[in-house]
């Protein structure tokens, strides 16, 4: 944390805010030595997850001291340390909705403010819409859009500016967009346009194909805790992969094979609820296979029957066969893959 938030008053091991220029009101990010332009930075949301977790980082350390007299910190300076992380944040924030996230009163180039929402990489005597991996729109904004998390919504306070943005350069790659980004732009969405469509579009995310910073399950919560957001009560999924309403496969809540109980691995676990499958239709490690993912007198015409075959390697599984080799039924971590059931 010092490396990034420290104040002279706490000694001489460290820099003071090394990153942060204080004339300019944000964090640089290329190190000691600047390029011919200047310093520069790229992530801006990275630099506000930065300072958070200082932020939070130094509340820990405040409740300790409160809790304890055995600490070497005085009650001063773990305030002082509170109060100077809520200041480098503020300040991003006010930096990062002042260059990053263009408007019409953004400091830039008229030219340039016209043809972009996003700027891509700022520097002292420059700035980009571009990045230092390359020139696609969707890089840019997602670049300075993760890692999803509680500073997010605030980083995207400006409702307006954030359909703007939406609307303008995510909407019209959004369905081509690849899966390793398809999690933070379906968050986006959430934000900008509409929680309850973005939860339709996270349910048919696969998580080991996302970036390694997020998750499906990651994104569904972050969706359903966004304002806007009706729980559905619902006691059936339906499957993303049916045909025609029906014809659609649902899982049955009520289905006692499919109980975690029911499965002497998952119960040894202590897995509560549905297990074989999970309500989204996921047959655990834990399941018997043995026993068929849903007992005979509780399946409907509209229900699909579903098994296991014994082999866990990809290719022994004719949809899992693209995912080339490996173990996909159930995987190394014990998950079996929705290519598993044919």
């Amino acid at each position: 944390m010092y490396d990034i938030a420290f104040y002279s008053q706490q000694g001489k091991d460290f820099p003071l805010a090394r990153h942060k220029s204080w004339f300019d009101g944000h964090s640089f990010a290329s190190g000691l030595f600047p390029f011919a332009t200047g310093k520069s930075m790229e992530s801006s949301s990275e630099s506000i997850n930065g300072y958070y977790g200082a932020y939070l980082w130094s509340k820990v350390r405040q409740q300790q001291q409160l809790q304890t007299s055995s600490t070497f910190l005085t009650s001063a300076v773990v305030e002082r340390q509170v109060s100077f992380n809520r200041l480098l944040l503020a300040m991003e924030l006010q930096g990062i909705d002042t260059y990053w996230h263009i408007s019409s009163t953004s400091p830039l180039d008229e030219s340039f403010i016209k043809k972009h929402t996003m700027v891509g990489n700022l520097g002292m005597m420059d700035v980009t819409a571009t990045t230092w991996f390359g020139t696609n729109p969707l890089y840019v904004h997602m670049i300075n859009f993760m890692p999803i998390t509680a500073m997010t919504r605030r980083l995207f306070s400006n409702k307006a500016y954030l359909e703007t943005e939406f609307q303008t350069a995510i909407s019209p790659i959004y369905g081509k967009v690849e899966m390793a980004w398809k999690g933070y732009v379906i968050c986006d969405k959430a934000m900008a346009i509409d929680p309850n469509d973005a939860w339709k579009d996270a349910l048919n995310l696969r998580s080991y194909e996302l970036d390694q910073a997020i998750s499906q399950s990651q994104v569904l919560f972050f969706i359903s805790t966004t304002p806007g957001f009706i729980p559905n009560n619902s006691s059936t999924v339906e499957s993303a992969n049916s045909s025609s309403s029906s014809s659609s496969s649902t899982v049955v809540t009520d289905n006692a094979a499919a109980d975690c109980d029911q499965h002497e691995a998952c119960r040894d676990a202590g897995l509560v609820g549905m297990c074989c499958p999970t309500v989204s239709g996921i047959a655990l490690g834990c399941c018997d296979t043995k026993t068929s993912v849903l007992d005979d007198s509780t399946k409907s015409a509209a229900t699909p029957e579903k098994t296991v075959i014994n082999s866990s390697s990809c290719s022994s599984h004719t949809r899992c066969q693209s995912l080339g080799s490996g173990e996909c039924c159930p995987t190394p971590g014990g998950i079996y893959l929705d290519c598993c059931h044919s």
